[in-house]
């Protein structure tokens, strides 16, 4: 969506929080000091949960390694 003003967000907030769910696309609001981020609630909630599962020790890598796997190796049921 770009950035745009507080003022021009407010005239058109209803608009914004539509194309926010519509685009998945976050809407960058810009201040006389300060920026913020308008967000589509679940793809806020996606991040709330990437960061905490990235804050515990470990999981991280887990990911990484799990990423890794063969399909093939994820099941105790393999060859099935």
């Amino acid at each position: 969506m770009g950035r745009i003003a507080v003022s021009e967000a407010r005239r058109r907030l209803f608009q914004l929080v539509g194309e926010a769910a519509e685009w998945h696309v976050p809407a960058s609001i810009a201040g006389r000091r300060n920026t913020a981020a308008l967000v589509e609630e679940s793809d806020w909630r996606v991040v709330e949960e990437a960061l905490f599962l990235f804050s515990i020790p470990g999981v991280r890598e887990s990911i990484v390694d799990g990423t890794a796997t063969p399909i093939e190796d994820c099941s105790e049921n393999a060859g099935w």
